[in-house]
């Protein structure tokens, strides 16, 4: 929401909040999730993520929320979407945008997120 950034994690703020005006539709700099600027694995997330939804520009989640039924749909202003059920589409673009995305150290997990095993 306008120079702010949130990040949350299953309906709940992680952190606080950040303060940027980072250009974010600078098509300069590459967008990396799960890492840091650098592809070193000792940077590189250690955990899972699915339904990784990526918006510029519409505020969808100002605060806590009700974590909504998987899969995530794309939104208003919605700049990349990862819906990953298969590891064949981990990197596939959802938003209808059709992003390139390039797997560095992506590692397919079987484990359903959303209560199953």
């Amino acid at each position: 929401s306008g120079t702010t950034v949130r990040v949350f994690q299953n309906g709940t703020q992680i952190g606080s909040n950040l303060t940027s005006s980072y250009n974010f539709n600078d098509t300069t700099n590459i967008v990396r999730i799960g890492n840091e600027g650098s592809t070193s694995v000792g940077s590189a997330y250690k955990g899972y993520i699915t339904n990784f939804r990526w918006v510029k520009g519409t505020a969808v989640y100002p605060s806590n929320f009700t974590r909504p039924a998987p899969p995530l749909t794309a939104v208003t202003n919605t700049k990349l979407l990862l819906l990953a059920d298969t590891s064949g589409t981990a990197t596939t673009d959802s938003s209808g945008l059709g992003k390139s995305v390039t797997n560095i150290s992506v590692t397919w997990v079987t484990a359903d997120p959303f209560g199953g095993t």
